[in-house]
């Protein structure tokens, strides 16, 4: 397992994602399949327009497995997990189809707000592994960062509306351009 010295703010890092797996809760092994696959797919675009939609995704996937080889079996960020790991097979599904994630200014704004959202639990972070007293989930900060990943969750899903929408208009302008007006 590798990973690359990181920064949210560095373009066209892109760390290896590691493919260790925790072992939640009867002993279902849970990874973030979904979003290395999307981090996978971006990488392999190349596309210019998508820079920071790659960054973000990268980002979260660094974090994701810091935090998930913290949770030690964490119901709540299991859900989280799932929750977030549907958005994400979504998104890649509009990406396959050619639909934008980079072409408004809301898109931006949900980006910038994950990345704040990724400094942050980062800091926390940085003070869980240098408290060893006890467990990343019995500690307090902990609770701060499944917050910040149920923020995160609701910038995904904002940002999938958005790319919904996109999609929506796009389709309505090809009916209205072949005289199908609705």
């Amino acid at each position: 397992m590798y990973w690359r010295k990181w920064s949210l703010r560095q373009r066209g890092s892109h760390p290896t994602i590691s493919a260790t797996v925790a072992t939640p809760p009867e002993n279902v092994t849970r990874t973030w399949t979904q979003l290395n696959n999307l981090c996978t797919f971006l990488h392999s675009i190349g596309h210019r327009d998508l820079a920071s939609t790659k960054e973000v995704f990268i980002g979260l996937a660094h974090h994701a497995e810091i935090c998930k080889n913290m949770a030690d079996g964490e119901p709540r960020y299991y859900h989280l997990q799932t929750e977030m790991e549907t958005i994400f097979a979504q998104l890649q599904d509009c990406l396959s189809q050619n639909v934008s994630l980079a072409t408004t200014p809301s898109c931006e704004h949900i980006y910038r707000s994950i990345t704040w959202e990724l400094e942050e639990i980062q800091e926390t972070v940085t003070q869980l592994e240098h408290d060893k007293s006890l467990p990343a989930p019995e500690q307090p900060e902990w609770s701060e960062v499944l917050r910040r990943y149920e923020r995160i969750e609701g910038h995904l899903r904002q940002l999938l509306l958005n790319v919904d929408s996109v999609r929506w208009r796009a389709n309505h302008l090809i009916m209205v351009y072949m005289g199908h007006s609705t």
